[in-house]
């Protein structure tokens, strides 16, 4: 069961990690430009792209800021409550009951960790990618 557990979460991390990776190629198109056009002239070269207003960047990266922002407080106030609540069981239950409820308490550790680990892992990608 823990083997199990332990690959969903390697699965996941390497999915979170695999999707925030960006392939940005730099090499040259030589091959456009020595290319004869077309009959009609509808040849489009990497020269013809002229980028619009980039304004809208900063709007889209602040949504992004606010939204883990939002999703760092949720996931801290709902765990600090949860953790307050387990413990509170833990101490006024019999023994089986504490050997219950620390069967219990590892997803909620493993999620707890995989909240933080996200959302830290998000802000630190973040303000790296503000950098360059």
């Amino acid at each position: 069961m823990i083997k199990k557990r332990l690959f969903f979460l390697i699965l996941i991390i390497s999915m979170v990690i695999g999707l925030s990776i960006n392939n940005i190629s730099y090499a040259e198109d030589d091959e456009v430009k020595e290319s004869p056009p077309f009959s009609d002239g509808s040849w489009v070269t990497p020269d013809d792209y002229k980028p619009g207003d980039l304004a809208n960047a900063d709007s889209i990266q602040d949504m992004g800021n606010n939204i883990i922002g939002i999703i760092q407080f949720v996931g801290s106030f709902l765990s600090v409550i949860v953790l307050v609540v387990l413990g509170i069981k833990y101490m006024m239950g019999s023994v089986e009951e504490r050997a219950e409820y620390k069967k219990t308490m590892w997803p909620y550790i493993v999620g707890a960790l995989l909240l933080f680990a996200t959302t830290t892992l998000l802000s630190i990608i973040e303000s790296l990618s503000g950098e360059i």
